[in-house]
C-alpha cells in the first residue's frame, strides 16, 4: 500500500524529532553515563515528546498506538519524577539508583521477574491472585477477543 505524501512528511518529521532528542538527551551507553541527570533528561524529554505526539490532531492513530504512547508517557514520567525526588534528597543515591536501573534494563532483566522478586521480598504471594485467570486461560475456552473484552471490562 503506497504511503501518502503527508504520511511520508510526518514520518520524516517524527524521525527528525527523535534524532534531535537523542542529540539533546541521549540514552546512556554505559553505566557510568547513566547518572540521575542523564536518565531524568532522557525520560522527561521522551515523555514530553510522547505527550506532544498524543496531542496532535491525527485521525489515523489506532487505540493500540494511543495506548502505547500513553503507557510510555506514564513510564517516562515515573522514572523522571522518582529520580528527581531522590536526587533532591541525595544526588549520590540518585546516581546509584539510576545506574542500577540502567543495568537492569540493558541486561534484559524482565520487569515481571523483578516485580515478582520485589513482591516475594515483601511476603506477597501472587499465585492465589492469578489462579482463576490462569485456569480459565488454560482451559482452551476463551478467545483473544474474550480476553480483550474481559480486560476492558475490568478497567485494566
Amino acid at each position: 500500500m503506497p504511503v501518502s505524501k503527508i504520511a511520508q512528511e510526518l514520518r520524516t518529521a517524527m524521525k527528525d524529532t527523535w534524532s534531535r532528542i537523542s542529540a539533546i538527551a541521549p540514552y546512556p551507553d554505559t553505566a557510568e553515563e547513566a547518572t540521575a541527570e542523564a536518565m531524568i533528561k532522557y525520560a522527561a524529554l521522551e515523555g514530553s515528546t510522547r505527550n506532544h505526539f498524543m496531542g496532535l490532531p491525527f485521525s489515523g492513530f489506532d487505540a493500540k498506538t494511543d495506548q502505547d504512547l500513553a503507557m510510555g508517557l506514564v513510564y517516562q514520567f515515573s522514572v523522571a519524577f522518582l529520580l528527581d525526588h531522590i536526587r533532591q534528597v541525595s544526588p549520590e543515591t540518585a546516581d546509584e539508583v539510576s545506574r542500577e536501573l540502567w543495568e537492569h534494563l540493558v541486561a534484559g532483566d524482565t520487569p515481571a521477574a523483578l516485580l515478582h522478586e520485589l513482591l516475594r521480598d515483601m511476603d506477597i504471594d501472587t499465585s492465589p491472585l492469578f489462579e482463576a485467570t490462569t485456569a480459565i486461560a488454560n482451559s482452551n475456552g476463551p478467545t483473544k477477543a474474550d480476553a480483550v473484552e474481559a480486560v476492558e471490562d475490568a478497567g485494566l
